[in-house]
């Protein structure tokens, strides 16, 4: 295989000979308001001889016969036009700023560059001319959408779905395949990743919530890559493409208020842009500046099951809280002649999430302090910031090059509370807890002949017309109910995790042009990581009794619509108590009764098991690439070549034993090579109709938890945790082919087929292992990781997007977007003998939307459906984890004024009230079930 593939490399490596009397062409494309990029200049009688504007809209052709020539310029949506300028021989021409105009459509439609079809042809023109598979959204269609951060942008491309937080959507999936499956890149460079949460965590799963969707200009779902971009993309990459300078003076302001009907609580968000062209055009620049704060709040229920499905531990939680994303952009850009240019771009993200939880807990299986009480307090705090600088320079007629160095670092962490220094800032909460006696619990025989007393959900228990119903859990109580009285603090406590990503990128393109039908591309870049982990707790038990009375309390929020969705069953008994204030619990030396007896024990890395869950990394990524395009002719292209990628990580860890209470650290390093062989295809018998089919290596890093060499040993629950530092990358071969339909203007159709065969990917792994405990030798259930032998995963995409222009008067501003992947997949698991479906890979994912734009007024009512997919393993088929289905339904109307210039807007996200679900085995079997009502705004923009 590599020799055939290296041969056909060599093939077309060859410089073809040029002719002797040539010349070149460059300038700019533009309409009436900004530059066109990515439309398409070619000569008219040889379509080889061309170019795709780049994203400022400007063109460079070389190797044009000398002479009187005639060129056509087309962009999807605008009227094909012709120039005609004279070639001289070892000249370039300077053909000016070229105007196209749009076709078939009003005045006011023209110049209304704020329009959602306006963007859209940007966006699938973009589509059309990339050398790569991809979907493009632009900034025109994200801002019509209620779509808040980079998340949601994304969401509504064909293949993507996201997952959400808070009924936000935070990450980004493709075709189904886990989230640490594809690349999360900004203007190119993968994005540092850091986050808090146990089952992300380490995975280089970017959350895209701190990114405000201002910033975006364009985002590519790139889903067959070619070997310019990131290897590590099995599933795809998603690269978004912040603001650059624009082409004039350019300003914008929005500002608007939201309101959440679920916390009942308002927010507004705040924009302002501004952006020139000085010194003669020589510099350019863009800043934004953006403040989105909005409240939020959620009621579920959630259960944990034991191994014979019984219920042992019903917790509601009611949450409320405040989200605040703080974001700055910047770019700007110099020429220093007709050939260089120096560039630069920075930004910084900041999300600070106010959450306040008010938890009831019951442990149907304990005897004692079985029923709790937790009010919880935390500020996350997400920070992304860094820049990049960069030069673009032309060597010579035929080479170009582009040097960039870039630094960027996420954290996640917790900000607060306030009554205790920064060193201890964490997730806060008071708990307490009452010992009842339940009722309503069924007798089982173990196998040791033992009755056990345990709680069912219908139909899972020995009586087939007991236990409860799956969403109306009741802690039955025998003996008498709770009472605040007698409800005891049990503890305060402090979690506390500090995550940090940094990356340092240095890298190196070039262009070489040899004729018009065969470029040649190259680079290297080499990328340093730091990466660690931080876990510690604060614990203050206080050594005399306090109680709920014991506090100043308040009414519980919502008390009389606590999961009104499924008739409010829980509204008693806790709910109906006042509960202590936050105010009352936040100082845990405050209290009046227990204040002044609290032992604080502080636990982290040096003397505690939380030992193991922290780990500091580096790692050092190296890549090179080699990629050839050749035009055969009018209607062929090829596309080959390759990528190379060399990663090495040194990871410290640490451990601690449970008997001797010793901590350590231990450290571990791998190497290995990606060797990453690309090649794509694309047949165009006419302009508007394509044929592509692409096969692409990628691969996957593993997760730094995963590989971090650590192990947490539980000698009382008979249990060990380890990294597993010998894991594998996963690898993948992915095969695509898809056929593209343009119409004109926005309006296309699309339908394609992929194919993935993927090897060693990582997965959860439990065995049994003898060790001695107090002499005698005993069994402990150790969980690792481990390489699976292969998964498959196979599916098909369908696209039609449609403009109802050919409808009389009003009605032809009516059009719909469409989009449905189907995924299959199977994998072979170590402890299975059956093939089960790869985790997060839905197989039915659908986009709508209904749109009308014209006359100012535009409106679009989008959905957005995932089917039910497996979440997490468990130890079998019967306790796997299953996240629901999900329809989520948004909508958004606006007008602009016949100037341009003033908008208002209004937005409402999930109109359906969609539910999130999580549930093990069946979907009778309810893990998790989340409420989070509508949310929306109102607003206004203003522009010139």
């Amino acid at each position: 295989m590599k020799k055939v593939f290296f041969l056909i490399l060599l093939i077309v490596s060859v410089n073809f000979t040029a002719n002797a009397q040539q010349g070149n062409v460059k300038g700019t494309i533009t309409d009436a308001k900004q530059s066109l990029p990515f439309a398409t200049i070619h000569l008219n009688e040889n379509i080889q001889i061309g170019a795709t504007t780049d994203l400022d809209g400007s063109f460079e052709i070389i190797g044009v016969p000398v002479g009187s020539q005639t060129f056509v310029i087309t962009f999807l949506g605008y009227v094909t036009k012709e120039i005609e300028v004279t070639i001289k021989e070892g000249e370039t021409l300077d053909a000016g700023s070229i105007l196209v105009i749009a076709s078939n459509q009003q005045l006011d439609e023209v110049v209304l560059s704020s329009s959602i079809r306006h963007g859209q042809k940007r966006a699938i023109n973009m589509r059309k001319s990339a050398p790569a598979l991809m979907e493009v959204s632009s900034a025109n269609l994200i801002g019509k959408l209620p779509d808040f951060n980079a998340a949601e942008a994304v969401q509504r491309l064909p293949g993507v779905s996201i997952e959400r937080d808070q009924g936000e959507g935070r990450y980004v999936t493709v075709r189904g395949t886990p989230a640490q499956w594809s690349s999360n890149t900004l203007n190119g460079d993968r994005l540092p990743s850091a986050k808090t949460s146990g089952a992300m965590l380490g995975n280089r799963t970017v959350p895209l919530d701190v990114f405000p969707s201002d910033f975006i200009e364009y985002v590519q779902v790139v889903k067959a890559i070619t070997p310019d971009y990131e290897g590590d993309a099995i599933g795809g990459t998603i690269n978004f493409i912040t603001k650059t300078s624009p082409g004039k003076e350019t300003v914008n302001l929005n500002l608007s208020g939201a309101y959440n009907d679920q916390s009942k609580q308002g927010g507004y968000s705040a924009t302002a842009l501004y952006g020139n062209r000085l010194l003669n055009n020589k510099l350019g620049f863009i800043a934004l500046v953006t403040r989105n704060k909005r409240s939020y709040g959620t009621d579920n229920y959630e259960v944990k099951y034991g191994n014979d499905n019984n219920l042992v531990d019903l917790d509601l939680r009611h949450y409320t809280g405040v989200r605040t994303t703080d974001g700055f952009n910047i770019g700007m850009d110099y020429k220093l002649g007709d050939n260089t240019k120096i560039y630069a771009r920075g930004l910084s993200n900041k999300m600070v999430d106010n959450e306040r939880r008010r938890q009831a807990e019951y442990f149907f299986t304990k005897s004692s302090n079985n029923a709790q009480f937790n009010l919880g307090m935390v500020d996350y705090l997400f920070k992304t910031y860094g820049g990049e600088v960069g030069l673009s320079t032309k060597l010579s007629n035929k080479l170009k090059a582009d040097f960039k160095v870039s630094t960027y670092k996420a954290f996640a962490g917790y900000d607060g509370p306030n009554s205790v220094e920064d060193s201890k800032s964490g997730y806060y909460y008071a708990r307490f807890r009452q010992s009842v006696s339940f009722d309503g619990l069924e007798d089982v025989t173990d196998g040791s002949g033992n009755i056990k007393k345990l709680k069912f959900l219908q139909g899972d228990g020995p009586n087939p017309t007991g236990g409860d119903r799956p969403d109306n859990i009741q802690p039955q109580f025998s003996g008498g109910a709770l009472n605040p009285d007698l409800f005891k603090l049990n503890r305060y406590v402090i979690s506390i995790r500090d995550v940090e990503d940094r990356d340092i990128t240095a890298q190196a393109n070039f262009t070489y042009k040899a004729n018009p039908k065969f470029e040649l591309k190259f680079g290297i870049k080499e990328r340093g990581k730091k990466s660690s982990y931080r876990r510690a707790y604060v614990k203050y038990t206080p050594s005399v009794d306090a109680f709920f009375t014991d506090f100043t309390r308040e009414s519980f929020p919502r008390k009389e619509g606590f999961l009104a969705e499924i008739g409010s069953p829980y509204s008693a008994p806790v709910f109906l108590w006042d509960i202590p204030t936050e105010e009352s619990v936040s100082d845990p030396f405050g209290n009046p009764v227990a204040g002044g007896s609290m032992v604080e024990k502080y636990d982290d890395k040096t003397n505690s098991k939380y030992a193991a869950n922290s780990y500091d990394g580096t790692e050092d990524q190296i890549a090179g690439y080699l990629m050839g395009t050749l035009k055969l002719n009018d209607k062929w292209t090829l596309i080959p070549g390759f990528r190379f990628e060399n990663t090495s990580n040194e990871i410290t860890g640490y451990t601690y034993n449970q008997t001797t209470k010793e901590t350590g650290s231990i450290k571990s390093s791998t190497n290995y090579n990606a060797f990453l062989p690309m090649m794509h295809f694309k047949y165009s018998p006419s302009d508007n109709l394509d044929f592509r089919a692409a096969f692409t290596r990628t691969f996957a890093r593993q997760a730094f938890n995963q590989i971090a060499p650590v192990e947490d040993i539980n000698e009382e629950g008979f249990t060990i945790r380890r990294g597993n530092p010998n894991l594998n990358p996963t690898f993948s071969n992915n095969y695509d082919l898809i056929v593209s339909k343009y119409f004109g203007g926005s309006n296309y159709f699309s339908a394609g087929v992929f194919y993935k065969d993927i090897s060693d990917f990582v997965q959860p792994f439990k065995t049994d292992e003898t060790m001695m405990l107090d002499g005698s030798p005993t069994i402990f259930t150790v969980s690792t990781y481990e390489n699976s032998e292969s998964a498959k995963l196979r599916g098909f995409e369908i696209t039609w997007v449609q403009q109802l222009d050919f409808l009389p008067g009003a009605l032809n501003g009516f059009g719909y977007s469409t989009n449905y992947t189907y995924t299959k997949s199977e994998s072979s698991i170590v402890d299975r003998g059956a093939k089960v479906a790869l985790v997060n890979q839905s197989p039915n994912i659908f986009n709508a939307s209904l749109f009308y734009e014209k006359y100012g007024f535009s409106f679009r009512l989008a959905g957005n459906y995932r089917d039910a997919f497996l979440w997490s393993l468990g130890d079998n088929a019967d306790q796997d984890v299953y996240q629901g289905k999900n329809f989520q339904l948004d909508f958004n109307t606006s007008y602009s004024f016949p100037n341009d210039r003033i908008t208002i807007f209004a937005q409402i996200n999930n109109l359906t009230n969609q539910k999130l679900l999580y549930y093990r085995g069946t979907i009778n079997r309810p893990q998790q079930t989340e409420f989070y009502s509508v949310r929306g705004r109102i607003g206004i923009s203003y522009s010139f």
